[in-house]
This record gives structure tokens, sequence and C-alpha cells, in this order.
């Protein structure tokens, strides 16, 4: 197994290891994770994957369709068939490894609809927002300064990447996580880099989080230079 996302006390029959490391367990052996910290969520991944039914080839649940299932206590897991290219045993590479916690600082190219606000990046970086306790998969909600609109206008609904910046008839902004649906008719004053959408879903309530503006170039690049060195290391095994 091994054990990602926020930090958090992860142990083998008693004895503390290490996250983004590949562990194996001998029959029997018990394994725990509690105190997770600087962040929302953390990931367990087990060679050979979980038995589980899937829908449209997920095995997700999604509480607003309803589609899947939630675990309770005594439920027990089926394992897939164990992988056969062993699994390596260092720890990935700090340099790989995202940092969580607040404040967060996510990076921000304007968004399609930035014409209907006046200086929209500006106002965004201009100070920091709270996430709000109504933040979920569909979006993070964010308290803070409002942005002034240029012009009020009722945007034709269509679809939208996840980390589109929206923004409310109040002016605060809503950033659209994994569960989003379409625009609803709200302006996209920015778009956060791809590099940095992973983060959506590690955000707190209360949790303080600051706009930096980049270029579109930039964040090409910047999403370029993560995937080769993530490859470079895949490559190296």
């Amino acid at each position: 197994l091994c054990v990602t996302g926020s930090p958090a006390r992860v142990t083998v029959d008693g004895v503390v290891v290490d996250e983004w490391r590949v562990h194996p367990l001998p029959a029997g052996a018990k394994w725990r994770l509690d105190t997770i910290r600087g962040g929302l969520r953390t990931y367990l991944g087990i060679g050979g994957g979980i038995v589980t039914q899937e829908v449209l080839g997920s095995c997700a649940p999604d509480a607003a369709v309803p589609i899947g299932g939630r675990l309770v206590a005594g439920d027990q897991l089926q394992i897939g068939r164990e992988p056969a290219t062993k699994p390596r045993g260092e720890i990935l590479p700090t340099s790989i490894v995202p940092s969580y916690g607040s404040p967060w600082t996510l990076n921000i190219c304007p968004g399609p609809d930035a014409m209907a606000f006046a200086a929209p990046m500006d106002q965004l970086c201009a100070d920091e927002y709270l996430v709000r306790a109504d933040s979920n998969h569909v979006g993070v909600r964010l308290d803070g300064p409002p942005l002034a609109i240029r012009f009020q206008q009722e945007m034709l609904s269509r679809g939208v990447a996840v980390g589109a910046v929206e923004i409310l008839p109040d002016g605060r902004p809503l950033i659209l996580g994994r569960g989003h649906s379409v625009t609803g008719g709200y302006p996209v004053a920015a778009v956060v880099s791809r590099t940095q959408t992973a983060l959506l879903g590690q955000m707190r309530p209360g949790d303080r989080v600051r706009f930096r503006a980049i270029d579109l170039q930039s964040a090409i690049d910047e999403a370029r230079f993560r995937h080769l060195e993530a490859a470079a290391y895949l490559g190296a095994g």
C-alpha cells in the first residue's frame, strides 16, 4: 500500500511508516491512519486495487445523483490481483510531492469573461479570502472583498474547466471543483493553473487563500515541466 495526500500519521503494526512510499504488508498486519493535518483528504493506494461495482468506469460515489455507496463500520474490502510488476520502494522525490496547508496560494490566468469586470486579476490578487463552510467537491466558496462588475449581464451557460473562478451575484468567487456542472450563467473571471487544481480538494473551511496572476504561457510551461518531471521519475524505474 501507499498513502499520499494530506500529511497524516501512518502506522503498520504500531510502527510509523513514511507517506509517499510503497510498503509491503504481510498477512495479518494491521494498518492505521489518523491525525490528518495540513489539508483535508488523504489517499490510500493498494496494489491490485479494490474490487467493487463500477459505474461508467468509476467506483467513486456521488451523493448528488446518487451513484455508488460509502463505507460503513464493519465493511470488508476485497483486494484485486497483485500486479506482476513490483513497485519501487524509495520515497517519492520532494520536488514532486505537493505542499498542503493554509495559507494556500493559487496561480490564476484571466478567464473568458474577464472583460465583465474592472481589473479582475488585480482585484482577486489584492486581498486574501477565506474558505467557506458550505464548500464541497462541486466548488470552493470564498469569503472576501467582492469584485467590482463592469456590466451586469447573464452569461450563456456553457461547459467549463475545473478551476474556473466564477463570480457570484454578490461579487464573491466560487472556484469550481471536480463535481462541477456548467457555469449556470455566472461569469468566469479567472482560471486556476492546471498544476494546482488538485489542491482545491484539500482546502478546509476557514483556510486562507491568495491568488497570484500568471500568463497563459507560464501556466502551460509549468504544466509541461511537472509532467516531464513525473515522467522522468517513472522512467528511471
